[in-house]
Formats: structure tokens, sequence, C-alpha cells
């Protein structure tokens, strides 16, 4: 697993929230310059934009958690 996918994974997505009202709490701003400190170390490289995508299709994937929470009450 490469390590934006584990970053992604156990740290981004659990962080997104399930109600889009909350969205502008999410610090994207702060995700991007994390990613451009990642690049300017050298520990990315600069063809990388796994973060950028995953600040582009926020409001998706907080549709997709709410959805999932909404399957999961009902099958409770």
């Amino acid at each position: 697993m490469r390590f934006t996918d584990i970053v992604t994974k156990y740290c981004l997505e659990p962080a997104v929230p399930s109600d889009g009202s909350q969205l502008g709490s999410f610090p994207t701003e702060d995700l991007l310059n994390f990613h451009n400190q990642l690049l300017d170390s050298h520990f990315l490289s600069h063809d990388t934009s796994h973060f950028s995508s995953f600040t582009t299709n926020l409001e998706m994937l907080c549709i997709n958690k709410r959805s999932q929470n909404i399957l999961m009450k009902a099958r409770e």
C-alpha cells in the first residue's frame, strides 16, 4: 500500500463528515499545505495529485459516507 493510500484510508476518510453542513470545517487548506510540504521535501513526486484529488471529491465522499451510515442503520 502506498503512503498516500494509507493516509487517505486511515486518516482522511474517517475525518470526512457525513453531514454536508460540516464540510466547511474539513481542513482542506491544511491538507493541501501538507501535500505541498511533502512535494517540497521530495517525499512525493510532483506527478502525485492524490491529496488534491481527494479534496476535489470531498463532497462526493461526504454523500457516500452519509449513504453508508443510512444503510448501516437500516440493517440494524
